[in-house]
């Protein structure tokens, strides 16, 4: 989409937030510069699946996108 510029790292810094919360601006979704439920939605093409909740019914598997070890199956093991 040409809003990210820099490399692919796994750390979400300061680029990363500012191409996502252009993302959000230019997808009328709220600013929080940060990849929620969502943003993710409308990123992968299933917007409205997070509206009305605090988290997605794929909120799980978005962090286990960007942090593998963190999914909640992994919690408590």
């Amino acid at each position: 989409m040409g809003l990210y510029g820099g490399s692919l790292d796994g750390i979400e810094g300061p680029k990363t937030k500012r191409a996502l919360d252009q993302f959000q601006r230019n997808s009328g979704l709220k600013r929080t510069a940060m990849l929620d439920p969502q943003t993710l939605d409308t990123l992968v093409g299933n917007p409205g699946i997070g509206n009305g909740s605090s988290m997605s019914r794929d909120a799980d598997h978005a962090k286990s996108l960007t942090h593998p070890a963190a999914s909640s199956s992994n919690l408590g093991d």
